[in-house]
């Protein structure tokens, strides 16, 4: 079977996390970097977390980047309520583990590592797009060799960052209108038209993960973290049976497969003056602005009807086949 090629630029907090334990170690993959950024958490949190993630993975072979700590115009926002002071709720790793810190910052490894591949490369954006955005800017050959931008955030009507604004743009929309208008496919996985289709209840990770291996333990421990704390957010009441959604992981079950969901290529502006839209995603649904085949500049997904139940099991199998670690696979 061909693997795809991925790398996986991460804010690596609950959310980001369980996508690194879904996707790193998942055969159909061929995972040649992760890069960290600020989002979620701190980038210095950020950084722990994805390189501890990788130990438990089994990964010393997958190199980590450190990436950009502020957005292009200095913002810096982070989730402390969702997802905690350590980006990671209150999990803590047994030791932190620095054996897979690369000397190159996240550009230049994004880089490095897409020159050095054979096929086009696959790269996840679950975080901001700054460190995206910094290589393609500094690498314009890069365009011959990524394939796609698969994207998690934007939206139609309402963003979670404000009334305008998804979380993801917010922090970097400058850095999102590089992508956008980079000519490298950016596929676009918003929470309304996809990524809310990936739901698990804490009861039904309690029945799966809760007596498993140590990855299985984390993950059942992060869902609960992530489910109390995006209850409290919401103002309603503590309830297991009720779901939390996983955004990240959503964008990971999409690349391994591809009849989850329809991509609609459209028109995408961002907004960067607006004193009450500043970051706003523009999406010409309904191709009122008229623009050619062209100036469309992204794919944005659509999940098919019924796909909740089938994303809930890839995610569990995900999980539960990665084992901890590369070599059982």
């Amino acid at each position: 079977m061909k693997k795809i090629p991925v790398i996986f630029d991460v804010d690596t907090g609950l959310d980001d996390s369980m996508a690194l334990f879904a996707g790193v170690n998942d055969p159909r993959f061929e995972t040649l970097a992760v890069t960290a950024t600020y989002g979620n958490t701190t980038l210095e949190n950020s950084l722990r977390n994805t390189l501890n993630a990788l130990h438990l993975l089994g990964r010393p072979d997958v190199p980590v980047g450190k990436g950009a700590c502020q957005g292009f115009r200095c913002q810096r926002h982070t989730s402390p309520l969702i997802h905690g002071e350590s980006g990671i709720g209150t999990f803590v790793y047994p030791e932190d583990s620095r054996e897979n810190l690369s000397l190159l910052p996240a550009w230049d490894l994004i880089a490095e590592r897409c020159f050095s591949s054979e096929e086009k490369v696959t790269v996840f954006v679950l975080g901001p797009c700054t460190n995206a955005a910094m290589a393609v800017l500094k690498y314009p050959d890069l365009k011959e060799k990524i394939g796609r931008f698969v994207f998690m955030g934007g939206g139609i009507r309402i963003g979670a960052a404000g009334q305008c604004a998804s979380v993801n743009v917010y922090h970097d929309p400058e850095a999102f209108g590089v992508l956008i208008h980079s000519g490298i496919p950016f596929y676009m996985f918003t929470s309304e038209q996809f990524t809310d289709s990936l739901h698990i209840t804490p009861n039904e990770a309690k029945e799966v993960f809760a007596e498993g291996d140590e990855l299985c333990q984390t993950v059942y421990h992060m869902l609960k973290d992530y489910h109390r704390s995006s209850t409290a957010f919401d103002g309603k009441a503590p309830d297991p049976d009720r779901p939390v959604v996983l955004h990240d992981p959503a964008c990971v079950m999409a690349m391994l497969d591809e009849t989850l969901y329809e991509p609609v290529k459209l028109f995408c502006g961002i907004e960067l003056k607006g004193t009450y839209t500043y970051g706003m995603t523009v999406i010409d649904v309904n191709d009122r602005l008229h623009k050619s085949d062209e100036e469309k500049n992204i794919f944005l997904a659509c999940a098919k009807e019924g796909v909740e139940e089938k994303m809930k099991q890839m995610f569990i199998s995900c999980i539960l086949n990665a084992g901890g670690k590369h070599e059982q696979i």
